[in-house]
């Protein structure tokens, strides 16, 4: 798998998760690269939907329309076992 990241030097790192295991209430950018890292190699399970994950966004990616890739869902907690993901773009 390729994983090709495009470097913002003002972008921050994702934040940590709060308490209840969600990121802070708020839009927090992240190249795919870092999503992988941070949210989809805990567990198999993890693995297996960012493979799923990746897979659509290089087709949206293809598109040459792609401007921004949401993710919503258990995906983006610290779940150990997911129960939804929910993509927009």
């Amino acid at each position: 798998m390729s994983l090709s990241a495009q470097v913002d030097v003002d972008k921050k790192p994702l934040p940590d998760f709060n308490d209840r295991g969600d990121l802070p209430e708020a839009v927090h950018q992240a190249t795919i690269a870092e999503v992988r890292q941070r949210l989809g190699t805990n567990t198999n399970q993890r693995q297996r939907v960012f493979q799923q994950l990746f897979r659509i966004y290089r087709l949206a990616k293809a598109t040459s329309r792609l401007e921004r890739f949401i993710i919503f869902g258990s995906f983006v907690t610290s779940k150990a076992d997911l129960t939804t993901l929910t993509l927009s773009w």
